[in-house]
């Protein structure tokens, strides 16, 4: 069987209007801010214990990611990228197991992903818990998506991990398809039923040892998914409850109402949509500031209380769309620089290597 291809545009020579249909296509992907996503910090917490377990002291990687352990304690609380991502960078230095997100999405079964668990849990059909999990995964992790795709005979279960960071956008990918591996197998009792593991690029190159870590499959692709047999797709969960799974998604349904009123009042976040609305074709403060019904000087003063400014969230646009660009795309350095309003390409090139210390040409060999 052919590696699952991405529904990705990917023309040999774009022109830029194809390339603004591909933003505009895929800008939800690509501009996923980092900075403003949450994570549950019980998946921390457990990560702490995984490593406590096997001998590893975590007070310097708690304190060094400005975490303590109240804020592993509550159930119901988040984190941010800013705190989880130095955790998860500096757990895999102190294993120095690049694959940690393998062993330990071995420890996430159904229990651990909270009322999104219960939720999945007690779907009728496979199916609905596929689309359940796609539906609110964010409510638990919001660097990851979850597309669940069903074909003639087969329903993929697609993963994107919304990190510009090789080893974090790693780590997620391993820690959910081995989660949900290992749910498989906890529920079923064996992994039958599951045809295939497909790896993208992020982790293609480690494709033997994946090979050899799971009882399936591996095949290279386009996308990172789990394949399961359609047939498979009849066979009831164990806790399969109408009742339960309408209170469990109820729940879910609260909890992501919540976290998206939450973010509705910062402006930073309301420039941020204005400026994605027309993606590659960055509007001006001015006409920002006349959207939201004030003045320039006043839209400075509001985002400079938030720690913020406009050139700065432009920038931070500009930085994730290049970086993504040049990862998922063979678009010419060029083509990038000018579809960010980049007239000059060594302007592009300066600003690139501001903010990732390379050029755009060695970002891209870097990333094969």
């Amino acid at each position: 069987m052919q590696g699952l291809k991405s529904d990705r545009y990917q023309p040999e020579d774009p022109t830029i209007s194809e390339q603004q249909r591909w933003l505009a296509q895929h800008q939800n992907q690509l501009l996923q801010p980092n900075d403003d996503c949450l994570i549950a910090a019980n998946y921390a917490a457990l990560l702490q214990q995984y490593l406590a377990d096997n001998g590893w002291e975590t007070d310097q990687l708690l304190e060094d990611a400005g975490l303590n352990q109240a804020d592993l304690a509550c159930a119901n609380k988040h984190i941010s990228y800013q705190q989880y991502a130095p955790f998860i960078k500096g757990a895999i230095a102190l294993t120095n197991n690049p694959h940690l997100g393998l062993e330990f999405g071995k420890r996430l079964n159904i229990s651990t992903h909270g009322f999104l668990g219960y939720a999945v849990m007690s779907s009728t059909t496979l199916e609905k818990a596929a689309d359940m999990a796609g539906r609110y995964i964010s409510i638990r992790n919001q660097l990851m998506t979850i597309q669940p795709i069903r074909e003639a005979n087969r329903l993929i279960i697609q993963f994107n991990a919304n990190a510009t960071d090789h080893s974090i956008r790693r780590f997620e990918l391993e820690t959910s398809l081995t989660s949900l591996y290992s749910i498989w197998k906890e529920l079923f009792g064996n992994h039958k039923g599951i045809e295939t593991i497909c790896i993208s690029e992020t982790l293609a190159a480690d494709r033997d040892f994946y090979a050899a870590f799971f009882s399936v499959p591996v095949e290279i692709g386009d996308v990172d998914a789990i394949v399961i047999d359609a047939q498979t797709d009849t066979l009831h969960t164990r806790i399969t409850d109408e009742a339960l799974s309408a209170i469990a998604e109820q729940q879910c349904r609260g909890l992501l109402e919540s976290l998206q009123t939450a973010s509705q009042g910062s402006v930073t976040d309301k420039v941020r949509q204005w400026l994605l609305k027309s993606p590659g074709e960055f509007m001006s403060q001015a006409a920002v500031a006349d959207k939201l019904g004030v003045t320039s000087r006043t839209l400075n003063r509001q985002l400079a209380r938030e720690g913020s400014g406009f050139k700065q969230i432009t920038d931070e646009i500009k930085q994730t769309l290049a970086s993504q660009c040049l990862l998922k795309t063979q678009w010419p350095v060029e083509d990038i620089a000018h579809m960010l309003g980049y007239s000059d390409c060594a302007n592009f090139n300066r600003a690139f290597k501001r903010w990732f210390d390379k050029t755009p040409s060695q970002f891209r060999r870097s990333a094969a």
